[in-house]
């Protein structure tokens, strides 16, 4: 672990900074674990992907990433293609960087750096949807999540996440919805009309820490929530009823499921994409399955997580 290290760095994140980023990584790895270090600079969409997918055979026994979630996810899109899988790591660099949240990385690039003099390694789950596209944190589904896909890189950088609260502000108001099906892995199917579907990994999305409460980054399920209703008051009253933190009991406006696989279909003839970790996913019918323990992950120790100490 960290002996030969690859770093793939997206150069436009962190404000333009990650490649200056990088070189500080190298700079601590070097002389806390006397790493052998390579510097992948991204150009273009996929790099991550192909060199990651390739690391462990080119002899790297660590893959970190310097970007946001997206880079994270082409990143991790390459791990899971291989059975060898290098240890993994990132520093975020994002938007919102929900995992980072979740596993307890510090949201400074600087001191997420530094923390990394010292780590330890946890499992990481991983969710696959139909079959093929990898996804660290959330899918999502409905008007919000629609609006959010189209939220501009410049008012991103320019205003982080209030970028995406602006636009998902606007859609909030919109009365549409979705007739769906879900299939949990108990054959169990659950029909409702709905503005708002939510399928998390970790407690965090969209930067709200406490999203999910009761999910955990390696916990081998993915946790469910769906607004029942299309209208602003049926999100309100789900959201009220969320708070409560009344999870366990049925919900006349609130679905929650936890499960390993689902399976969610349109009703109707409407065509609704997946927002995927951020990015613009494939349309209905998606099929999401769980990869448990997918992937070996790198934690500062100073972190709140559930890590193994390495021996």
């Amino acid at each position: 672990m960290l002996s030969r290290v690859l770093l793939i760095v997206n150069p436009t994140a962190g404000r333009g900074l990650a490649v200056s980023y990088s070189q500080d990584l190298k700079r601590v790895l070097e002389d806390n674990h006397q790493s052998k270090i390579q510097v992948r600079i991204t150009q273009a969409e996929g790099d991550a992907t192909e060199w990651a997918k390739n690391a462990f055979g080119d002899g790297f026994d660590t893959v970190i990433c310097l970007g946001g979630d997206g880079t994270v996810r082409e990143t991790v899109q390459g791990l899971i293609q291989n059975p060898d899988r290098p240890y993994f790591a990132f520093i975020p660099m994002g938007t919102v960087n929900d995992l980072a949240r979740a596993l307890g990385y510090s949201l400074n690039p600087a001191t997420a750096i530094k923390e990394m003099a010292k780590v330890k390694t946890g499992n990481l789950d991983i969710g696959l949807v139909n079959n093929s596209l990898a996804f660290i944190n959330v899918v999502a589904l409905g008007v919000i999540p629609e609006s959010v896909m189209s939220t501009s890189s410049d008012d991103k950088n320019r205003l982080g996440p209030l970028a995406y609260f602006l636009d998902g502000f606007n859609a909030f108001f919109s009365e549409k919805g979705y007739e769906l099906k879900i299939t949990d892995d108990q054959d169990q199917v659950h029909s409702l009309m709905s503005n708002l579907v939510l399928i998390g990994l970790t407690n965090s999305i969209g930067g709200f820490e406490a999203a999910l409460p009761e999910a955990s980054y390696d916990d081998g399920l993915f946790h469910l929530i769906a607004v029942k209703g299309k209208t602003p008051l049926d999100t309100i009253r789900a959201a009220i009823q969320k708070n409560q933190n009344l999870f366990k009991l049925p919900k006349e406006n609130l679905l929650q499921l936890n499960s390993k696989f689902f399976l969610i279909e349109s009703k109707a003839s409407s065509e609704l994409a997946a927002n995927i970790d951020g990015d613009a996913g494939p349309g209905l019918p998606l099929k999401l399955e769980l990869l448990a323990s997918a992937l070996t992950v790198l934690i500062p120790d100073q972190s709140k997580s559930k890590p193994f100490f390495l021996p």
